[in-house]
């Protein structure tokens, strides 16, 4: 009887663990595309269960427009398997690489050749995901790092494609800038809004 009762317990418990494993997958609503209900692109672009603000529309647009020897420096987003232009991703764990250096120039101009050597010719931006994340605390600019920042940023890069929605069910802001060279930075443009500007303290 007693053995009966454990056998029992293990297949009530193996059921209950099939049973949320099954949950959690059809959650995650992967069987629409299987079933061909969704394609891959849309899926992707969406949020499901375990995949908040998707980058993946950024990704994309990046992989169809932007030069093959791109280079993109990722800010608030560290997926980036889908890309196929080299990355440099971003992570939770990690000091954000776009805070690390341009707190440790000295002035923008600095940081424009840092950027140089690292061979960064666009930045992209996943703002909501950078936002989600917001408790990590990545994004820090005192007021003197932030003018280094903001001084190169007025100058130096363009917006180039963004997407945004406030759809509750999927909201995005994505944007990829690009860098701009010298000559064409030295030339009379419109600077794009600094999304960053969010993340300065007051020391």
């Amino acid at each position: 009887m007693k053995k009966l009762v454990i056998s029992l317990a293990i297949a009530l418990a193996a059921c209950g663990n099939l049973y949320e494993l099954m949950r959690i997958q059809y959650s995650m609503e992967g069987w629409t595309v299987v079933g061909g209900l969704v394609g891959k692109d849309d899926y992707l672009s969406r949020m499901h269960a375990s995949y908040p603000t998707p980058p993946y529309e950024g990704i994309l647009w990046m992989n169809q427009h932007l030069p093959a020897d791109a280079k993109v420096l990722f800010a608030g987003e560290g997926r980036n398997y889908y890309m196929q232009r080299v990355a440099v991703p971003s992570s939770v764990h990690d000091p954000e690489p776009i805070i690390r250096w341009s707190h440790e120039a000295s002035s923008a101009a600095a940081f424009r050749e840092k950027l140089k050597a690292e061979g960064i010719s666009y930045i992209y931006l996943n703002l909501v995901e950078a936002m989600r994340n917001s408790g990590y605390k990545a994004f820090h600019w005192n007021p003197a790092q932030w003018k280094i920042f903001d001084e190169f940023w007025n100058r130096d890069v363009e917006l180039t494609w963004k997407t945004e929605s406030m759809d509750r069910q999927n909201p995005k802001a994505q944007y990829v800038y690009r860098v701009l060279s010298d000559d064409e930075a030295s030339r009379p443009h419109v600077a794009p809004p600094n999304p960053f500007q969010r993340w300065i303290v007051d020391q």
